[in-house]
Protein backbone atom coordinates (compact mmCIF):
# COMPACT_ATOMS: atom_id res chain seq x y z
CA UNK A 1 0.00 0.00 0.00
CA UNK A 2 1.51 3.44 -1.09
CA UNK A 3 0.23 6.04 1.22
CA UNK A 4 1.20 10.48 0.77
CA UNK A 5 0.32 13.22 3.29
CA UNK A 6 -0.21 17.05 2.84
CA UNK A 7 1.04 19.16 5.55
CA UNK A 8 -1.88 21.48 6.61
CA UNK A 9 -2.01 25.52 8.40
CA UNK A 10 -5.75 26.22 8.50
CA UNK A 11 -6.50 26.35 4.85
CA UNK A 12 -3.20 26.75 3.52
CA UNK A 13 -1.21 23.67 2.64
CA UNK A 14 2.31 23.42 2.60
CA UNK A 15 4.21 24.10 -0.90
CA UNK A 16 8.33 24.34 -0.56
CA UNK A 17 10.89 25.92 1.81
CA UNK A 18 12.40 29.27 0.58
CA UNK A 19 15.57 31.29 1.76
CA UNK A 20 17.46 28.23 2.39
CA UNK A 21 14.99 26.56 4.12
CA UNK A 22 13.76 29.43 6.41
CA UNK A 23 10.71 30.39 4.87
CA UNK A 24 7.88 28.02 3.92
CA UNK A 25 5.99 28.57 1.08
CA UNK A 26 1.80 27.90 1.34
CA UNK A 27 -1.06 27.44 -1.08
CA UNK A 28 -4.33 28.32 -0.66
CA UNK A 29 -6.81 25.77 -1.92
CA UNK A 30 -9.50 28.56 -2.94
CA UNK A 31 -9.72 27.09 -6.51
CA UNK A 32 -10.04 24.22 -8.46
CA UNK A 33 -6.61 22.67 -9.65
CA UNK A 34 -4.81 24.76 -6.61
CA UNK A 35 -4.15 21.74 -4.17
CA UNK A 36 -2.14 19.83 -6.89
CA UNK A 37 0.37 22.14 -6.24
CA UNK A 38 0.77 21.26 -2.60
CA UNK A 39 3.53 18.69 -1.66
CA UNK A 40 2.60 15.31 -1.47
CA UNK A 41 4.88 13.74 0.86
CA UNK A 42 5.48 9.67 0.77
CA UNK A 43 7.53 9.78 4.25
CA UNK A 44 4.76 10.33 7.20
CA UNK A 45 7.92 11.17 9.25
CA UNK A 46 8.50 13.57 7.27
CA UNK A 47 5.71 15.12 6.67
CA UNK A 48 5.35 15.32 10.74
CA UNK A 49 8.53 16.75 10.89
CA UNK A 50 7.50 19.76 8.27
CA UNK A 51 3.91 19.80 10.48
CA UNK A 52 5.90 20.65 13.41
CA UNK A 53 8.25 23.35 11.92
CA UNK A 54 4.89 25.35 10.45
CA UNK A 55 2.87 24.79 13.64
CA UNK A 56 0.61 22.34 10.99
CA UNK A 57 -1.01 19.35 10.51
CA UNK A 58 -1.04 16.19 8.73
CA UNK A 59 -3.35 15.37 6.38
CA UNK A 60 -3.53 11.77 4.36
CA UNK A 61 -4.37 12.02 0.59
CA UNK A 62 -3.70 9.22 -1.01
CA UNK A 63 -3.78 5.96 -0.45
CA UNK A 64 -3.32 2.70 -3.12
Amino acid sequence: MHRTWNVKVGILYFNRWEDGGMSPVFTINDSLGKLGVARDFEDYHMAKHVADHVGGEIEEVGSE
